[in-house]
């Protein structure tokens, strides 16, 4: 074997094996985005279930739509008027996830107040948004827990559904 061709072999071997090793690189890179993606998810959750729990506080234990938390004056009289949320937090896209409420029916005692301004219970889901992600789906409810949905289930009654798992 001549050293041309021995050289060209190696060079050859140098790059299948550059070419495995980026390509194990940016699987591993798209798992990390999917975790980071999914906890950035989980995190959002929370921070509603934090602001329904503040609102809830000020408005006799009930709890608020997304727009009474973005805009809470025309929804309880009595709260000073600071947002819980900014306007379209739950809304649309964030970090690869989309975001949809569930309402409860309006609790006991509302009155004439507007529809969504004191809800009995709640819920938000978290899903991914790309429809072939591996992500998992979330879901957070007025018993201020957030746990991972099977499949398609989806809440009801504002309460996410008994098939939804504890997050560890």
């Amino acid at each position: 074997m001549t050293r041309a061709v021995t050289a060209s072999l190696i060079t050859t071997l140098a790059i299948a094996v550059a070419t495995v090793s980026a390509c194990s690189q940016t699987e591993q890179l798209g798992q990390a985005r999917g975790r980071a993606n999914e906890a950035a998810a989980i995190a959002t959750l929370r921070t509603v279930l934090s602001a329904e729990a503040a609102y809830a506080a000020s408005n006799g234990g009930g709890y608020g739509s997304v727009e009474c938390l973005s805009n809470p004056k025309p929804c309880s009289p009595a709260d000073p008027g600071q947002a819980y949320l900014d306007k379209g937090f739950v809304g649309g896209e964030r970090n690869g996830y989309e975001f949809e409420f569930f309402a409860g029916s309006d609790a006991a005692g509302s009155g004439r107040r507007p529809a969504g301004s004191s809800l009995s219970s709640f819920a938000v889901v978290a899903s991914p948004a790309a429809e072939d992600s591996a992500n998992r789906r979330f879901c957070g409810d007025s018993r201020m827990n957030v746990c991972a949905l099977d499949d398609d289930a989806e809440p009801a009654g504002g309460a996410c559904p008994p098939t939804c798992k504890p997050l560890q």
